[in-house]
């Protein structure tokens, strides 16, 4: 069975060839690959939702696993609040075995910041601009011209 792609192909020689075909013959023809690329459209289609489902079991699966590595991070931070803490109740700095050195470690400093609307403007910094493609849209639609821009309607496949 031939490929979509060569389908295609051979329904745009046939076109070419129109004017210079028996018209009987250009039509069973014409008939035949429209016919072959309806069964390769379907056969398509298939796969397509085939694929679709894969996709929505992916998404599910990432999904479940993301909400898992949350729930063991979460756990790891609980664990490691209550050795600091155990380890500050017991005055212990640090303990070393065959495997393993845990000590608490003292970080950089950080600013912790108590109440943003105390701090002076100079503080502050500016964020660059950013277009809003929502913003054009909608002055396009009303008849604004927006140089730059344009309103444009792309083609996808619906399979139903």
């Amino acid at each position: 069975m031939a490929t979509l792609y060569e389908l295609t192909s051979n329904y745009r020689k046939l076109q070419s060839l129109a004017n210079e075909t028996d018209p009987e013959v250009f039509n069973d023809t014409m008939a035949s690959i429209d016919d072959a690329i309806q069964d390769k459209a379907v056969g398509y289609a298939k796969v397509i939702n085939s694929m679709d489902a894969d996709v929505a079991d992916i998404s599910e699966e990432i999904k479940r696993l993301k909400d898992r590595k949350s729930t063991i991070e979460r756990n790891i931070g609980y664990m490691k609040i209550n050795l600091i803490n155990a380890f500050h109740n017991a005055d212990i700095k640090q303990v070393k075995d065959s495997l393993f050195t845990v000590k608490i470690r003292h970080n950089p400093e950080s600013v912790l910041l108590m109440d943003e609307n105390k701090i002076p403007v100079d503080y502050y910094q500016e964020q660059p601009m950013k277009l809003s493609k929502t913003l054009i849209k909608e002055a396009l639609k009303n008849g604004k011209e927006v140089p730059g821009a344009e309103l444009t309607r792309s083609e996808s496949l619906m399979i139903k």
